[in-house]
């Protein structure tokens, strides 16, 4: 009786890791650059996931990128500049982590955008 147990349970939980991971599939495919956020007007910290939509008109800003672990590798971040402003936007990388092995990246082009990877834990590169 306590085979049938463990197969049932283990069915349950195959059953909600593909739920899961079908969830996660249908986001990236609505979403592949991520999901956008409500306008940004100042110093924010993006997610994974996030497509940051920047409003630089009031001022130049900094996004910070969330701190990049091990289970983030490879998943992006894009930041755009959702305007026709030339305002500066900097992005670092959280705890002095780097993007393309520099310091920060800048956006100062209207509506330009940059995407960033996670490659390393708290390395980053544009795409």
């Amino acid at each position: 009786m306590r085979e049938i147990f463990t197969e049932d349970h283990d069915l349950e939980m195959l059953q909600q890791s593909v739920k899961e991971a079908l969830a996660d599939l249908q986001e990236s495919l609505a979403y592949p650059f991520g999901k956008p956020t409500a306008p940004v007007r100042s110093r924010y910290v993006a997610l994974m996931g996030d497509a940051v939509m920047a409003d630089p008109t009031g001022g130049a800003f900094t996004v910070i990128l969330q701190y990049a672990k091990e289970t983030d590798l490879y998943k992006v971040i894009t930041v755009k500049n959702n305007s026709a402003s030339t305002n500066a936007i900097t992005i670092v990388a959280a705890q002095d982590g780097t993007i393309d092995g520099a310091a920060s990246a800048t956006i100062t082009t209207a509506w330009g955008k940059l995407t960033f990877q996670a490659v390393a834990v708290n390395a980053y590169v544009t795409m």
